[in-house]
């Protein structure tokens, strides 16, 4: 690949976000059009093409409201910029991580929802708001967040080799207050978080508002069914379940918070081995320098097919518990 047609790419890819995303006006992306019936009105910004300022139909082309309100573009463009902004990672040796929220990277709940005897949480966060991944969530009705244990260190690593995106199901104000916790600084995510309200699809995800090719994307996701045009990009994710609530249909264990124990911390750092190793694998130098032929599924696959238990191997067990945890033990005086 010639890094700096890449590189020239990317500039345009990058200037087009920005400008879409901080601005009043809108640069033009492709050559000029005349204001008649040829333009295919390739970006839409709430109901205006950028073009040639005609207006066109609320829902024509695809959304992609999570980068700017009312923003849309049509099928071709959007392919187009997949590509240049794909290019450009590879060029830079990154690929596209899409992160489930709920269950994967976090756990949360009402604090109304607390178990009887998960209320003590309720008055250590008070006087230890933020201590043991722990955060009291502002919001109406108040919640509790749990960030899953090693998941700052988990994106930190992550994120000199991917370019990630948040892909919930959840609203995208719920989602946003959860962010907060998550990546304080915006360091890892900005504009790319996408929440039911940004989806093409009600109870399922899929990478049609994702600006990469699938090629490029790996998926990290507690639930497999919410994938199912892409479980060939998917990694499935041991599910991480602090509270009670939501988890209590049939238990036969107390919940961690109960317990007063907390998932161990080489859950998550081995998933974030697998995305280093897939990583590796992608851009091994003996496979030679050409990346637009490679695809990171043939390299999913091979992990999968490489673990004795298939994808459960990836997934761990329940059993990888840490020890007890002192976080709510009385403080010496």
């Amino acid at each position: 690949m010639d890094n700096s047609v890449a590189l020239e790419s990317n500039d345009e890819f990058a200037m087009h976000l920005d400008s879409i995303s901080g601005s009043d006006h809108i640069p033009e992306i492709q050559e000029a059009m005349e204001c008649d019936n040829s333009c295919s009105h390739p970006v839409v910004l709430k109901q205006i093409c950028v073009t040639c300022d005609q207006s066109v139909e609320s829902e024509y082309g695809v959304s992609f409201g999570y980068v700017r309100p009312g923003l849309r573009f049509t099928q071709k463009e959007a392919d187009r910029l997949r590509e240049i902004g794909t290019n450009y990672l590879l060029s830079q040796k990154r690929l596209l991580l899409v992160l489930d929220l709920d269950n994967t990277l976090i756990h949360s709940v009402k604090v109304e929802n607390l178990s009887p005897e998960e209320k003590h949480i309720e008055n250590f966060v008070k006087d230890n708001n933020g201590k043991r991944g722990l955060f009291s969530v502002h919001c109406v009705p108040p919640r509790i967040v749990k960030l899953r244990p090693f998941v700052q260190k988990f994106l930190e690593e992550a994120s000199t080799m991917f370019e990630m995106y948040v892909y919930t199901t959840g609203s995208r104000s719920y989602a946003m207050d959860m962010i907060k916790f998550l990546d304080p600084q915006n360091k890892y995510f900005n504009l790319k978080l996408i929440a039911r309200e940004d989806s093409t699809r009600t109870l399922t995800k899929d990478l049609d508002v994702v600006l990469g090719e699938e090629r490029a994307v790996v998926i990290l996701d507690d639930t497999e069914q919410a994938w199912p045009m892409h479980r060939a990009n998917l990694i499935p994710v041991q599910r991480y379940s602090y509270f009670a609530f939501n988890n209590s249909v049939g238990r036969k264990f107390k919940s961690l918070a109960e317990r007063k124990m907390d998932e161990a911390k080489q859950v998550l750092g081995r998933y974030l081995e697998t995305l280093k190793g897939i990583h590796s694998q992608f851009f091994d130098q003996e496979l030679g320098v050409d990346l637009a032929t490679r695809d990171v599924r043939e390299v999913i696959k091979m992990v999968k097919s490489n673990s004795p238990k298939g994808t459960d191997a990836l997934k761990g067990c329940s059993a990888n518990i840490g020890k007890k945890s002192e976080q709510f033990a009385p403080k010496r005086q």
